[in-house]
């Protein structure tokens, strides 16, 4: 009777141990449920094709940022040639990379999408989202303190409807619109730009570009940071396409 009751016993202290032991590894299981809304203060997106130097660059200056300690994804989005091919140091580049200040994560097209695709199709913000998000082409680099300033515009001017996000759906919407016309061009009446860029059209150009490798065509000295750079205005000024100051 009492190596029954020993028997028991063991049986039970076995199965008990077995249920802490079990509802422990499934909680430690990652689940699986939908991220929740606003899962992320910050998004950065960094999109490339081939240039891993560059983009490298561009990488280590983001993981020397400040954060504030917010939550935070970097995202590199890798376009394909049009033979669907990546490229292979930039793939190797961006995932040996670390980052440490947040969520990490290497995103390859299915297909080769081009600049507009990087541009339009990367960022899907839901309606109710309140993550602030940044696109950044690998020629670029960021300041330690761009994500501070970043925040200010936001919680400065996130209430007027021309900053806030749902302008991009607009414009992607307008874009998809116009895209379907070969023949169109984005002409402005009155925008210097405009001419500039009719001018190169005529001389075999397809669009302006920077090197910020060297010095700008207006401007080759060495720029320095505004002392009232945080004190913003109650409300952003409107400007022309003259560059006119409105209102």
């Amino acid at each position: 009777m009492r190596n029954i009751k020993t028997i028991v016993v063991v049986c039970l202290v076995v199965f008990v141990v077995s249920l802490i032991v079990g509802y422990t590894k499934w909680n430690m299981i990652p689940s699986s449920s939908p991220s929740p809304i606003n899962k992320y203060d910050l998004r950065i997106l960094v999109i490339v094709y081939n240039r891993a130097q560059s983009m490298l660059r561009l990488l280590n200056s983001i993981k020397e940022a400040n954060f504030d300690g917010d939550n935070v994804k970097l995202e590199v989005w890798i376009d394909r040639s049009k033979a669907g091919v990546v490229d292979t140091l930039t793939g190797k580049t961006a995932e040996e990379f670390v980052f440490m200040h947040g969520h990490y994560e290497v995103l390859k097209h299915s297909q080769h999408v081009g600049i507009y695709g990087q541009w339009f199709a990367t960022w899907k913000p839901r309606a109710n989202s309140s993550e602030i998000a940044m696109i950044l082409e690998v020629d670029l680099t960021v300041t330690f303190h761009f994500y501070k300033y970043l925040k200010l515009v936001h919680s400065k001017y996130d209430n007027i409807p021309e900053i806030k996000f749902k302008y991009l759906k607009c414009f992607k919407n307008w874009f998809a619109q116009v895209n379907q016309d070969k023949t169109f061009q984005p002409y402005v009446v009155g925008n210097v730009v405009t001419v500039w860029y009719k001018t190169f059209q005529a001389q075999g150009h397809k669009g302006l570009t920077a090197n910020w490798l060297e010095a700008g065509l207006h401007y080759s000295g060495n720029a320095s940071k505004p002392s009232d750079y945080e004190n913003l205005p109650d409300q952003p000024k409107h400007i022309d396409l003259k560059g006119v100051v409105q209102y």
